[in-house]
């Protein structure tokens, strides 16, 4: 090339690497907000409008992260909307039928302890105690050793499924 156009073609690619930081940093910054606002209507069991909040995410074309699914499992189940969070997680994690299968191929998000501790506690909250196992098996299947808060959430769960033994 000629050295002008040379020139020219360092100069796009240096702008276009600065947009790109650019939108990178706005994303990120955006999606901690989605995720506070997402939080926040959790906290007041207003499991509708923290699902309002995600799609508008979505629609932005932010990326999502665990921590902003996380948190929309977390409203949806304090929002007694148990099952939502379940489809949820299972449409974003590749849960297939919300821990009744595993399929993380598909999933381009990994689901941490705490997405599964949200999901057992949603279990327990409905009263699907056989459905919390089965998470407890898919999240040991995935590499996750249970923790103290994962055991307390199956014993929640088999407790409000009536399973004492």
């Amino acid at each position: 090339p000629h050295p002008t156009q040379a020139t020219s073609m360092h100069t796009l690619g240096r702008q276009q690497r600065a947009a790109r930081r650019c939108f990178n940093s706005w994303a990120q910054s955006s999606l901690q907000a989605f995720t506070a606002s997402i939080t926040q209507h959790g906290r007041q069991r207003q499991w509708r409008a923290a699902l309002d909040v995600l799609q508008q995410c979505k629609d932005q074309g932010i990326p999502e992260d665990v921590i902003l699914l996380n948190a929309s499992v977390v409203a949806c189940t304090r929002g007694r909307q148990w099952e939502r969070g379940l489809a949820l997680a299972s449409e974003a994690f590749g849960l297939g039928g919300a821990g009744k299968a595993d399929s993380p191929s598909s999933a381009p998000l990994k689901p941490d302890n705490f997405t599964f501790n949200c999901l057992i506690s949603a279990c327990a909250e409905g009263q699907r105690w056989q459905q919390s196992l089965g998470l407890l098996d898919v999240m040991q299947r995935r590499g996750l050793r249970p923790n103290q808060v994962t055991y307390n959430m199956l014993l929640k769960a088999c407790e409000h499924g009536e399973q004492w033994e």
